[in-house]
């Protein structure tokens, strides 16, 4: 009787520690899950992304995001360590990631801006699902060509100006000391005369899109006075100022008839116009059809209408007369 009892209990250990251990083996076996899919363990992309990733752990946080490069944690956009734990967005310091939690915790919604160097960039984002930890490694390369399919442009009005300056303008003397009269080109007063085209934008990416062999000349909205179209060429697309000579961009040319043995003494004004854009320019990757905007400030001082002035006309006094003058 004693033995059967004993065989019961033995029998019972046994199976209770079989138990046991195939459950062991069952929860080891699904902690044992990645937490993400292996498509994105290794991913590799041409362009900006929007996408979502399925993860399948539970209660899981961004523990980190680095560029592969530097192995330091990027910062947010508060300065702090980038990492998600909530609801919450999460951005990157200079906005080229941001990142958000599903709301029912089941996946990672990743947003990443085009990577613009010729450098691919390395990110990794690392998981961590209760102490199960998984890492998720996108290779970004910058497309091969963009191009602006859309622009937008909005004047903002109480910036517009139209004022006459005798700024940059130069003093130029004529002298005809022939016996004819002479017609005698007056351009040079404005030689030094510019046209100032300025773009502003701290927007990530707004001026890097372009390629070292793109052509960066753009049209931008033209310039209306007073009913007329007084502009309308393309500027170079470029952060900062540029500035072309105004006798560049006007090939008319205009003369005053000097008399024999006359000279005459000119100075100029310019008659300016300066306006403020907003604009908003729709860009595409080429490569693989992602679009995205940028958007600044375009400044653009014009010199519209220039104005010559006679200061004098005068003989010219040759050196045989003035010594018999003495």
């Amino acid at each position: 009787m004693k033995l059967n009892y004993f065989r019961l209990v033995l029998l019972f250990v046994l199976s209770t520690f079989f138990s046991l251990a195939i459950f062991s083996c069952k929860k080891d076996t699904t902690s044992a899950l990645p937490l993400i899919e292996e498509t994105f363990k290794d991913f590799t992309a041409n362009s900006g992304m929007a996408t979502h990733i399925k993860v399948t752990g539970t209660d899981w946080m961004v523990d980190y995001v680095k560029l592969e490069d530097q192995q330091i944690n990027l910062l947010d956009s508060s300065g702090q360590a980038l990492r998600l734990n909530g609801q919450d967005t999460a951005y990157a310091a200079n906005g080229w990631l941001h990142m958000a939690k599903s709301t029912d915790g089941t996946a990672l919604f990743l947003r990443l801006k085009e990577n613009f160097e010729q450098t691919p960039r390395t990110v990794l984002i690392g998981l961590n699902s209760k102490g199960q930890k998984d890492e998720i490694k996108i290779i970004q390369h910058r497309g091969s060509s963009y191009r602006i399919i859309d622009r937008k442009f909005t004047e903002l009005e109480e910036f517009r100006k139209k004022y006459t300056s005798d700024h940059e303008c130069t003093p130029l003397q004529l002298m005809n000391n022939s016996s004819e009269m002479k017609s005698l080109p007056t351009e040079d007063v404005f030689k030094n005369v510019k046209h100032n085209s300025t773009f502003e934008s701290n927007e990530y990416g707004a001026f890097d899109w372009l390629g070292s062999e793109q052509d960066s000349m753009l049209f931008m909205q033209e310039l209306i006075v007073d009913g007329g179209s007084r502009w309308s060429p393309p500027v170079k697309y470029q952060n900062g100022t540029t500035q072309t000579f105004y006798l560049d961009e006007n090939q008319s040319r205009t003369y005053l008839d000097v008399a024999p043995y006359r000279k005459t003494q000119l100075s100029g004004k310019m008659t300016y116009v300066e306006r403020v854009c907003e604009y908003t320019f729709t860009i595409q990757n080429e490569e693989s059809g992602h679009r995205f905007e940028v958007s600044g400030i375009w400044k653009q001082t014009l010199p519209l209408i220039p104005n010559i002035i006679i200061e004098s006309n005068t003989p010219i006094v040759s050196t045989n007369v003035a010594n018999n003058t003495n």
